[in-house]
């Protein structure tokens, strides 16, 4: 297998937060007089996240991308809140929103797991091209930037920009597009069995599935690795050295 391109995941895959979701929403709230257990929290994320309609905007324009952002976000926040018993309609919502947000915003509440530098450095000097596919608004790319590693993909491609989330068809073919390669010739890891690994499969991309916590039970025989710096010795990466050499 000769791939020319090597996708990865964002979020749970090179990046993570800090601490927990939770803990961030529970430090944030309560400068503004709400008093919340972060282990809560978490659920109440979890649970709201997961029923939130797919953060994708097709057609916005680009001027009105960041409000719509927002208002997803408003509401998967008001349904955090709202799980835990808090009034949503509360007048101290809009100020705790626009805090949370701005949290997430750059590098403060975001962290780069252990070997993501080692493996972007040596899939550099190996000269494989890279791309981000993730589920993600705007915020990502100056995440990116503010953790330096913006600077080892060719292309960035994010849900929200794009129209179409994973496991949609149509938010690989748009990464594809970038790359100028057919689906055969790249490979997506991604630390989501349905978003990621089904998803790209679909397509007809080569997929890993990164379980860092050995929760995955395989029942449909993906290929699994439990981090990242497995791929600098996993055959697809050497057939992308011999396919150069």
């Amino acid at each position: 297998m000769a791939i020319k391109t090597i996708f990865l995941d964002a979020g749970g895959t090179l990046i993570k937060v800090k601490g927990t979701v939770g803990e961030v929403y529970a430090t944030t709230a309560k400068r503004h007089g709400f008093h919340i257990d972060p282990g809560h929290i978490n659920g109440a994320f979890r649970q709201a996240f997961d029923k939130a309609p797919p953060l994708a905007f097709p057609g916005t324009p680009d001027d009105q991308l960041l409000e719509k952002e927002k208002a997803w976000w408003m509401g998967v926040v008001q349904d955090v809140f709202g799980v835990i018993g808090i009034d949503r309609t509360d007048e101290r919502f809009p100020a705790l929103f626009q805090d949370l947000f701005h949290a997430f915003e750059g590098s403060d509440e975001w962290e780069l797991y252990p070997e993501v530098i080692e493996v972007l450095e040596e899939f550099e000097k190996r000269e494989i091209p890279l791309g981000i596919i993730s589920n993600f608004d705007s915020r990502l790319t100056q995440i990116c930037e503010d953790l330096q590693i913006a600077n080892f993909f060719t292309s960035i491609t994010i849900s929200s920009r794009e129209g179409a989330a994973k496991p949609d068809s149509a938010i690989f073919r748009k990464a594809l597009a970038k790359h100028q390669i057919e689906p055969h010739e790249a490979i997506h890891i991604g630390d989501s069995l349905r978003d990621d690994i089904e998803g790209a499969t679909k397509v007809g991309l080569h997929t890993l599935h990164l379980d860092r916590e050995n929760q995955s039970n395989n029942q449909n025989n993906h290929r699994v690795i439990p981090t990242l710096r497995e791929l600098l010795s996993h055959p697809t990466v050497l057939a992308y050295s011999a396919s150069e050499t």
